[in-house]
């Protein structure tokens, strides 16, 4: 007979569910830690993909490739997306080869000290979803560990104008450290789990011990009125213990609550992150464009959830950019025909970029629609008047503002006097008239929002080099009539 309390049934019956509870708590961080991590590989690979042309491919494997001007532009892309973060272990193209289930390096950049050759084979069968990759955006389901270490692979297809796949975009990732917080969660919560255990015992030994004396006291007064004797009052004072289980319970969970907040606050900025990085003449302009957004979605009374969306898609809203070419972004003059056409795919690419996310589908129909116009004039749809989401028209006006005071590689920021001489200039036309009515209103409040920033956003130009940027109030005849077309060139930014 197993020893007190462990022939005791309600101690059994904890102990399981005790165990039951550590093993689903257990996988469900780790599923939800590895999920997290699958989506931002499938987001990061499908962006690393768009930045890749066809055309740099060649049509089929021949000898020599490796050695021309184009199999060294290609390697050289593919380095670029390897400095976009420095936990990338390898970047990599493969092409379908010709046994089922066998792929063919085309490229090969690696932070290691070995990388694939041209034409080296692939046995696909340890990564099954490589597969996947050259249909859609796709992960690793789990972290593998091996002799390089613990990793975790994201993939992406490579298509052609025609919507054929050529190619599949690999990105190698170095998960040791989400490899070594998640033992040290599993730690955190069997640390946790034994406690509870303990203090379940305690408490069993507790109950039971007290529910016999209890008992024993019921029953000497018993005795005692048989034998006549004066009765007493048997549980005066006596009181229970059995809320400190439900309060450790409730620190554990919001605990794992709060880490996984602060993965995904990670995740956002990482992305904005990257494409500061690439467009270096608009760094802190999401933060900028957030900030007056936020404001506006306050004061015109928009309800929090949708304020959370709205200021998602705001710190969001460019990226894109991540799809446009480096030398496009940064251009010293104006845009051609095809590169304009280029730099208009931005809003589509992000709405592509964030649309895999279920539960980020509002946020991403506000990027795909923020360089729509008022009077149905924008793109990358003929959307109109309120048929276009308030977060994006709250946005157009942020967004062209921030970009109107900020310097560029082409020209100097405008003062804000000009700038909101253009916002109501493009009132009814360009923007919602209620935004810009709200902006006017706002204006001085705004300003102090933006110079709260620590020089992150351009407020138009500085007075000199050395101190912090000022709004400057031009004289009443240097107006925004005297910059044509400063409005067509916000509907890139």
């Amino acid at each position: 007979m197993l020893p007190f309390p462990f022939n005791n049934r309600l101690f059994q019956g904890f102990l399981v569910l005790i165990v039951f509870i550590t093993v689903v708590l257990n996988q469900c961080v780790r599923l939800s830690h590895t999920e997290y991590l699958r989506d931002d590989l499938m987001r990061l690979s499908a962006a690393a993909a768009l930045y890749v042309d066809d055309d740099d491919l060649p049509n089929e494997l021949r000898p020599g490739f490796e050695k021309t001007a184009q199999y060294a532009t290609l390697q050289q892309k593919l380095r670029k997306v390897l400095t976009l973060n420095e936990q990338l272990v390898s970047v990599y193209l493969l092409r379908k080869g010709e046994q089922a289930g066998q792929y063919v390096f085309i490229a090969d950049v690696s932070r290691l000290n070995e990388s694939a050759r041209y034409g080296e084979s692939y046995d696909a069968s340890i990564a099954p979803e490589m597969a996947n990759g050259f249909i859609r955006p796709s992960a690793d389901k789990d972290i593998i560990t091996d002799k390089w270490g613990a990793t975790i692979s994201g993939y992406a297809p490579i298509k052609a104008d025609d919507g054929r796949t050529v190619a599949m975009l690999g990105l190698d990732y170095n998960a040791k450290g989400v490899s070594d917080a998640l033992n040290r969660y599993s730690m955190m919560i069997a640390l946790y789990m034994i406690l509870i255990l303990a203090v379940m015992m305690f408490f069993i030994i507790t109950v039971s011990s007290r529910f016999t004396r209890r008992l024993q006291r019921v029953t000497d007064e018993l005795d005692n009125m048989m034998n006549g004797k004066k009765p007493h009052a048997i549980f005066d004072g006596e009181h229970d213990r059995l809320s400190e289980l439900a309060t450790r319970v409730t620190k554990l969970a919001e605990r794992i609550s709060t880490e996984r907040m602060e993965m995904i606050l990670a995740a956002v900025t990482s992305l904005v992150s990257a494409l500061e990085v690439k467009d270096h003449y608009t760094y802190g302009h999401s933060t900028a464009v957030a900030s007056i957004t936020e404001f506006i979605s306050l004061k015109m009374g928009v309800m929090e959830d949708e304020r959370f969306d709205i200021n998602f898609a705001a710190i969001l809203h460019d990226i894109g950019k991540i799809g446009v070419l480096d030398n496009i972004l940064n251009k010293h003059g104006k845009l051609t025909d095809e590169e304009w056409r280029q730099v208009k795919q931005h809003p589509v690419n992000g709405w592509k970029i964030i649309s895999g996310i279920h539960s980020l589908d509002r946020v991403a129909e506000i990027i795909k629609y923020h360089h729509c116009r008022w009077d149905g004039h924008g793109y990358p749809e003929p959307l109109r008047g309120s048929d276009i989401p308030l977060g994006a028209r709250i946005i157009a006006v942020a967004d062209a503002y921030q970009a109107m005071v900020s310097d560029r590689p082409y020209r100097k920021g405008m003062t804000h006097y000009q700038a909101m001489k253009e916002i109501v200039r493009g009132s009814a036309s360009q923007f919602d008239p209620i935004v810009v009515r709200i902006f006017e209103k706002h204006q001085s409040d705004i300003l102090k929002i933006l110079e709260t920033l620590d020089n992150e956003v351009e407020l138009g130009r500085p007075e000199n080099a050395q101190t912090k940027r000022q709004p400057q109030v031009p004289a009443e005849d240097d107006t925004a009539e005297e910059l044509p077309g400063v409005m067509q060139e916000n509907n890139a930014n």
